[in-house]
């Protein structure tokens, strides 16, 4: 019985961790896209800094 409810929060454990890196995956991905997006367009120099400052 135990053992059934510790499976079961590892489970869920598991799809929270799950969930958890999807989310940070996808911000990283959100993050990148717009500096890629940045950076084709010339606002970003290659160092990161913006040319209008």
């Amino acid at each position: 019985m135990i053992f059934q409810v510790y499976k079961l929060i590892n489970i869920l454990n598991l799809k929270f961790w799950g969930l958890f890196v999807k989310l940070e995956l996808s911000l990283l991905l959100i993050f990148l896209w717009n500096n890629y997006n940045q950076l084709i367009s010339g606002e970003i120099d290659g160092l990161g800094r913006t040319r209008n400052c």
